[in-house]
């Protein structure tokens, strides 16, 4: 199995979702270019950094709206990156993101 953050393993792991909901997660991973587990995992820590915002007395349509800001940014720099070199970069840039997002313990 591949290795995890800071050398942890990988290990199989099953879960039991409709065959509609394994379509969302299937298409939503693909878009992304991750595998399925790898979308997984930043789906959870992504809504966990909202849960923890949301406590600590963020408005939820403030949230909301630099999500949906970000997410915006996000797509179009993907296209304009796919149009530079079939998304070479992106998947580098998104690589880099990834292992800095791992080796964070808090953002605080």
């Amino acid at each position: 199995m591949a290795a995890g953050p800071e050398g942890e393993t990988k290990k199989r792991r099953s879960v039991l979702v409709t065959d509609a909901d394994w379509a969302r997660i299937h298409e939503a991973a693909r878009a992304e270019g991750l595998p399925h587990g790898d979308y997984l995992v930043r789906a959870h820590r992504f809504r966990q950094t909202a849960t923890d915002a949301g406590e600590t007395g963020m408005p939820p349509e403030v949230l909301r709206r630099m999500m949906r800001m970000l997410r915006v940014i996000e797509q179009a720099e993907k296209l304009r990156l796919d149009d530079l070199d079939d998304g070479a970069t992106w998947r580098k840039l998104g690589a880099e993101a990834d292992s800095w997002l791992d080796g964070q313990t808090s953002f605080d």
